[in-house]
């Protein structure tokens, strides 16, 4: 077209074609789930955010208190550090001179508990549940490091029975095996019982270094009721106190196994685990099962490779 000429009407062929039916509707649902896709995100997020801020959240209006004691005499522990845990937030207290520490406005729900103090083992405590209103910690037990070689077994248990009493027997070293108990506490450097607790909550301990070649086994028996329903105790199900007694069996690293009493079964006596050692190694088997033992000085029960 020349400069200056009049520009004549477009003519259908020129006109732009209107984008096609099928186009429009799929534009249209790209859109839509675009949309949906977004809104999803966001929910996502806020979730997410929610969440955080809860768990960040613990102020309340429940109280927790308990006592640290040591495993080697039973004392309180004073200066131990607690600290109770949930998501990135956390209270604490110190322990004063009988081993107690409470926590005030702290929100129902569960937390991981963690324990320090000098001369100890770190203790953790998983999925501790606070309800409203005033909790008690069970009286909870803090070790001291076994030398290298050797392993502390530490019991703990409730309020009732009065009376549990931890049996370890072993090789002697002379074809026959050592029992060491309340009624006979040390067997040369072998093995020792550092304390035994008789009014209930425990801790009851016992230090061994399996210098011997062969099997060691540790039993605990309810000097409390020694009739065939003593396990119930042993159990944690007497006068409905639901606390089952535990061992928990350190090195000079830590924490290397913990037992939980079982449901209870016939039977006084709950033998806890096996521990062969060869050469100096000890490999610990689990056992975790009831007996019936005719007083605290029987051979079968607590002694015999066989039984």
């Amino acid at each position: 077209m020349m400069h200056g000429e009049a520009a004549g009407p477009l003519s259908a062929a020129h006109l732009p074609s209107a984008p096609p039916t099928e186009f429009l509707l799929s534009l249209a649902t790209t859109m839509q789930r675009l949309l949906s896709l977004s809104l999803l995100a966001l929910l996502l997020i806020a979730g997410i955010g929610c969440d955080s801020a809860e768990d960040d959240d613990i102020d309340g209006d429940a109280t927790i208190t308990g006592v640290i004691v040591d495993s080697q005499e039973g004392d309180p522990i004073a200066g131990a550090l607690v600290r109770f845990v949930r998501g990135s937030a956390s209270a604490e207290a110190t322990t004063d001179s009988t081993g107690t520490f409470t926590i005030d406005g702290i929100a129902t729900g569960t937390y991981t508990v963690t324990i320090r103090a000098n001369g100890f083992l770190d203790v953790v405590l998983t999925n501790v549940e606070i309800t409203d209103g005033a909790n008690t910690l069970p009286q909870t037990v803090a070790t001291v490091a076994p030398p290298a070689g050797a392993f502390r077994i530490v019991l703990s248990w409730g309020t009732q029975p009065r009376d549990l009493d931890s049996h370890l027997t072993g090789p002697d070293g002379e074809d026959g095996r050592f029992h060491v108990y309340y009624a006979d506490e040390v067997f040369g450097t072998v093995a020792n019982l550092d304390t035994d607790d008789t009014s209930g909550e425990g801790p009851e301990t016992i230090t061994v270094t399996p210098s011997n070649d062969g099997m060691y086994r540790y039993s605990v028996h309810n000097f409390s009721d020694q009739s065939v329903n003593g396990s119930q105790g042993i159990a944690g199900t007497l006068n409905d106190q639901d606390i089952p007694a535990r061992v928990q069996v350190y090195n000079d690293q830590g924490l290397v196994r913990e037992y939980r009493a079982p449901a209870a079964t016939p039977g006084d006596t709950w033998r806890v685990f096996e521990m062969n050692a060869v050469n100096g190694n000890a490999t610990i088997t689990d056992v975790n099962t009831y007996v019936d033992a005719n007083g605290s000085g029987d051979i079968e029960a607590f002694r015999m490779p066989a039984k």
